[in-house]
């Protein structure tokens, strides 16, 4: 059976995950390393430098996300919303593999031994990209249901934008084409009809 399509769309859910990639991944060492100044200098050593330049964008994401999950609510009735364990789960995925992927490449990139990457700050670092995951799937999901029944509530799906109906929502007639009317054809042979005199 084809179940329905979600409220949350794949640019709603990847903006999430871009979010919670780099704020858990933030989260991690700053757990791990209390010391600013060695943090700072492992994460240079590390390749992680690109971090405090992209907390910005990670925040921007954040708020796309939860912005865009409510607007889908709203938009949008008739899709049903994901559950926050199915979300979670599909976040949860990806950030924690991109997070072991960067762990390695930005290593590798920087020329630090990929071997020395601490098992313990990879544990944490995976540990922390599932709870991310969850909360922000958790918020998310919730926001898209809420503000589904605020549209419900209002009188149905008032706020989607109107749609362009296509050619099979017209009807039939609409394309059939018109008739040629055909001229009698007259011989050329025959000139007009003689007048009779009264």
């Amino acid at each position: 059976m084809k179940r329905a399509p979600s409220l949350l769309r794949p640019p709603i859910l990847a903006a999430g995950v871009v979010a919670g990639l780099v704020g858990a991944h933030a989260l991690d060492y700053w757990l791990l390393v209390s010391d600013p100044v060695r943090r700072q200098a492992l994460l240079h050593a590390t390749g992680h430098a690109w971090i405090p330049h992209i907390e910005s964008i990670a925040v921007a994401c954040a708020l796309a996300s939860v912005v865009g999950a409510l607007a889908s609510g709203l938009c949008d009735t008739a899709r049903p919303a994901s559950s926050i364990r199915a979300t979670a789960m599909r976040l949860g995925a990806a950030q924690s593999l991109a997070f072991v992927t960067l762990e390695f490449g930005e290593r590798i990139f920087a020329g630090a031994p990929p071997h020395h990457l601490s098992p313990l700050l990879l544990a944490v670092g995976v540990g922390l990209q599932i709870a991310v995951a969850a909360t922000l799937a958790a918020a998310m999901v919730l926001l898209a249901r809420a503000s589904s029944r605020l549209a419900h509530a209002l009188g149905g799906n008032r706020f989607a934008l109107p749609r362009i109906p296509q050619q099979a929502d017209l009807p039939a007639r609409a394309f059939t084409p018109p008739r040629r009317v055909r001229r009698a054809a007259t011989d050329p042979a025959r000139g007009p009809p003689a007048l009779t005199a009264s």
